[in-house]
């Protein structure tokens, strides 16, 4: 009736002001030099399970609305260099109650900066194809639809309907079919988007001074170090990172024109 109606967007409006209290204090602690991808996609599509397989972590999987109204943030893959971070997002639905519209739009706020969405639909549903036009419809209210998209039909194992997943291949040619239980399929997704990363970091050939500790330390706590040879003087660097991250670290002094890095990585001293 409408007095349980009320009471339930009451408890959810409560939730929502305790999840952005939360986020806040997430948004705080995440370090400005890291690569992120969010879930993003209609409620109940899988966002969570997919993360705990690829992320190897135990976040809540319920199979109900709103499992997760928190944004929750995980990392990707340990050794990359910058950290490569995951974000699974409250799940959408159609025709949310205004009450609750603004607070679901801030939950959604991590979306917003991220570098790449996750697009994850539940290939099983039968209302798929509207849970991914709601998915669509949420991401241009939010202005970020011409972000970097992968698109994920998940919950393959669960689809009876080859027919179907023909379809959707045909007119999502670089999308994933993927099923959370199938350890194939998360290896390649997930080598697909460290992958996507990698591809979108920018090679630079630096020289640094013994005596710049500090410049030391930035390259190798935030860079990937293709190369190194030592000199008397310093270190030659040759580094893969985000222009973005690497304009944070302060170092453009010591980057070398291209006849300077050759000189320096085929370790001859210049005059």
């Amino acid at each position: 009736d409408r007095r349980m109606i009320r009471e339930r967007i009451e408890f959810y409006k409560k939730q929502l002001e305790e999840v952005q209290k939360s986020r806040e204090q997430q948004g705080k602690k995440r370090q400005n030099q890291a690569v992120t991808a969010a879930l993003v996609g209609y409620t109940n599509a899988g966002k969570s399970s997919l993360m705990n397989r690829m992320c190897r972590v135990n976040v809540l999987e319920e199979n109900k609305l709103f499992a997760t109204l928190d944004s929750t943030f995980r990392t990707l893959n340990p050794d990359s260099k910058p950290p490569m971070i995951m974000i699974d997002t409250v799940g959408f639905i159609s025709n949310l109650p205004n009450t609750l519209i603004q607070g679901f739009k801030t939950t959604l706020e991590s979306a917003l900066e991220a570098d790449l969405l996750l697009i994850v639909c539940d290939i099983s549903d039968p209302n798929y194809q509207k849970h991914l036009r709601v998915t669509q419809e949420v991401l241009t209210e939010l202005k970020i639809e011409s972000k970097n998209q992968i698109v994920i039909f998940n919950k393959k194992d669960l689809l009876n309907d080859p027919v179907r997943a023909r379809i959707i291949m045909r007119n999502f040619p670089n999308s994933f079919l993927v099923s959370s239980y199938d350890e194939e399929d998360m290896k390649n997704l997930r080598n697909h988007i460290i992958d996507y990363f990698l591809s979108k970091q920018d090679h630079y050939d630096l020289f640094i001074p013994y005596e710049q500790g500090e410049a030391h330390a930035r390259i190798r706590g935030n860079a990937n170090v293709l190369k190194t040879v030592s000199h008397e003087q310093g270190i030659f660097y040759r580094i893969r990172i985000p222009d973005f991250i690497f304009q944070q670290l302060g170092l453009n002094s010591f980057i070398l024109a291209p006849a300077e890095a050759k000189e320096w990585e085929e370790n001859r001293l210049l005059p």
